[in-house]
């Protein structure tokens, strides 16, 4: 769907709203990605509900050795943050050269609102300046690192009410209700254009007799039109995201 896949020296975002499955791909991502290139892949938690037992338990399912299990787990690094000043002040010693982390190749945030919903009112001013200064980082450490980032964000539902005329038997003049869903991103205006890929997620229809249920992921934005409203269907299981 994307030709070559998350790409690198950019912002991509998955958003979604809650239990669309977000932390799920990004956790199959992180695996594959591990895996594939033998490289570093840092997923930075901010909720503390980051699971290495469900990434052991992916890696198994799918029949790696012990070893092989082991190596992929090891090249996945945890980092807890849990203000956005951590997170800016991480960001600048990976710019600055004072973190290292060896043959880094894919930085995940899992999740951003988690860190900006704390500015909110009185401190949203605040929020901004941080916000703003982490993606001047980002964009300087993706060029500079050649990584991929990938920022977690989550979907507001908003349902519009709207009174529609419609004709009674009586010919007479009657109301119906019709309703209207409308999705929003969170972390407001400033934002919606930084990602130059933005991935929303779905859960659809749950296959109970396998426990398994499916994702659909369509692309609301990429810098290439062309890619733009694609999508495709996933399907969650014990094996992990396939």
């Amino acid at each position: 769907m994307l030709n070559r896949g998350i790409p690198a020296k950019t912002i991509t975002e998955l958003c979604g709203i809650a239990g669309s499955g977000k932390t799920q791909l990004a956790l199959q991502i992180a695996i594959n990605c591990a895996k594939e290139t033998h490289k570093t892949v840092l997923y930075i938690d901010t909720k503390g509900d980051f699971s290495a037992l469900r990434i052991q338990k992916i890696l198994e399912k799918c029949q790696y050795s012990f070893k092989e299990v082991a190596a992929i787990m090891s090249r996945i690094h945890i980092s807890y943050i849990w203000t956005m000043e951590e997170l800016v002040n991480l960001f600048k010693n990976l710019k600055n050269g004072e973190l290292v982390i060896d043959n880094l190749v894919l930085l995940v945030i899992d999740s951003l609102p988690s860190l900006m919903f704390q500015y909110l009112g009185e401190d949203n001013k605040l929020g901004l300046s941080l916000l703003n200064s982490f993606v001047n980082y980002s964009r300087f450490i993706c060029k500079q690192l050649n990584i991929g980032i990938i920022c977690i964000n989550m979907q507001t539902r908003w349902v519009d009410q709207d009174l529609t005329d419609v004709e009674d038997e009586e010919n007479s003049t009657a109301y119906k209700d019709s309703f209207t869903e409308k999705r929003y991103r969170c972390l407001g205006r400033y934002w919606q254009h930084i990602p130059t890929l933005v991935l929303e997620l779905e859960k659809i229809k749950e296959n109970d007799n396998e426990n398994n249920s499916g994702i659909k992921i369509t692309v609301l934005h990429s810098i290439d039109s062309d890619y733009e409203n694609r999508h495709c269907i996933l399907c969650v299981g014990e094996s992990g995201v396939t």
